[in-house]
């Protein structure tokens, strides 16, 4: 998760607060999210989102983060607020995520297609008229 604003990272530290302040924690925003908590508690709402917790654990605490951020328990409340913090991109697409398919090529596929950009050649560029200086007309 990579967050490009500190407006993110409060957004993202609130929603652990929330969780402390829901389970009873203290109210102290340097001890209150952890690395490790905060990456538990997206991810618990990111399998709540895509509706595919693994455990009861998972759904308890995608739902007490939701119920104090002041949200409905859906996984549209859920979806959304993971867009607002910045850990989905605007135009994410669940269904995608639901069936656990990767939308990014691999690093074989971006560096095979590197080499054939950087080694193709124009075999027709020989025989080619340059016609740019003509005139274009459209009917």
């Amino acid at each position: 998760m990579k967050y490009t604003s500190s407006c993110l990272r409060q957004k993202a530290l609130l929603l652990c607060i929330a969780l402390d302040l829901h389970t009873g924690g203290r109210i102290d925003a340097q001890a209150a999210c952890t690395r490790e908590k905060c990456q538990q508690t997206i991810k618990s709402l990111e399998c709540f989102a895509i509706d595919n917790c693994i455990s009861d654990e998972q759904r308890r605490t995608a739902g007490m983060i939701l119920k104090a951020m002041g949200l409905t328990k859906t996984a549209s409340s859920a979806v959304n607020l993971l867009i607002e913090i910045g850990y989905f991109p605007v135009h994410v697409n669940i269904d995608l995520l639901k069936i656990d398919l990767s939308t990014l090529p691999s690093d074989e596929v971006v560096s095979a297609a590197a080499s054939l950009l950087s080694e193709s050649d124009d075999p027709d560029e020989v025989n080619r008229r340059d016609l740019s200086h003509l005139k274009v007309y459209a009917i």
